[in-house]
């Protein structure tokens, strides 16, 4: 959520997890393609439906367009009433995954549909929003304070607020590929099998990250099998936080084709000098049949 009344944005740790005017928190997943394998939505607390949307497609906003979905934002949803004044609102399910009827009564826990990439929304993600008596709380932070960063308190059960920690530098993916990748490609997850052969015109590979901070440098190097560098990666501090950022280094393919082994990348952000976050990863030739 956005804890800052102005046009400025900050969530409540005082970080840029957020935008302006947010009003809820979402779950992300790291592809479509996980999307795809069915992820399921849990209803928060034992509650009453008392509203339901299903039918709408699963697709980026970035192609139908905001007028397309005007009034439908939430795009598949269902919204729950608690006791004691309580209302959960669940937004962005996959089309054809609701499983819950308006008028019907739900135990905690139990599978309300699955998260999709209907209404406005630009990845797949759960996009849930907590209010009490109507207004919109924060189950992070429940009584946050003016200017306050942090919290000691949650909605969240013990086993929860610790899996959802706050944290910021989270991967979300990586990987390798024969050409250089658009965000799309990457969220749609279409090279995640990719397999490294003689006649690969290239190889890149890219990493994706949310939760990056003003400042941060990122440090991709590539190796070849015998452990010397291909290419690493000379980038300036990032200017500002991140809602999520893609990497990628890359060579073309020499003209003797690529020598059989492992290759390697290292990638690293950097912060004042220090190493804040740092990833591993490698892919095998694969000689040709």
């Amino acid at each position: 959520m956005d804890h800052d009344p102005s046009s400025s944005y900050r969530d409540f740790s005082c970080g840029a997890r957020t935008y302006d005017g947010h009003d809820g928190t979402d779950f992300r997943l790291p592809s479509i393609s996980a999307m795809r394998a069915g992820v399921a939505v849990l209803a928060v607390a034992d509650g009453k439906v008392t509203g339901v949307r299903d039918g709408e497609k699963d697709i980026s906003i970035r192609v139908i367009g905001k007028a397309a979905i005007a009034g439908r934002e939430c795009g598949n949803g269902v919204f729950l009433r608690h006791p004691h004044g309580w209302d959960t609102q669940y937004c962005h399910l996959a089309s054809g995954s609701v499983s819950v009827s308006k008028g019907q009564h739900v135990k905690r826990g139990q599978v309300l549909g699955k998260v999709g990439l209907s209404g406005a929304t630009e990845f797949p993600h759960l996009h849930l929003t907590v209010r009490h008596n109507g207004n919109i709380v924060d189950p992070f932070s429940p009584k946050a304070q003016s200017g306050q960063c942090g919290s000691k308190q949650s909605l969240w059960d013990d086993v929860t607020a610790k899996v959802l920690a706050y944290r910021t530098r989270i991967l979300l993916n990586l990987g390798f590929a024969d050409r250089i990748l658009s965000m799309d490609d990457v969220e749609n997850g279409g090279l995640e099998n990719f397999a490294l052969t003689a006649d690969s015109p290239a190889l890149v590979a890219h990493v994706r990250m949310i939760g990056l901070e003003g400042g941060d440098i990122l440090k991709l190097v590539l190796r070849d099998p015998d452990g010397a560098i291909l290419v690493q990666s000379n980038l300036k501090p990032l200017d500002r936080a991140k809602a999520q950022f893609l990497t990628q280094i890359g060579r073309k393919r020499p003209a003797t084709g690529w020598a059989q082994g492992r290759y390697e990348v290292d990638y690293s952000v950097i912060r004042e000098g220090e190493s804040v976050f740092e990833e591993r990863f490698a892919i095998t030739f694969q000689p040709s049949l």
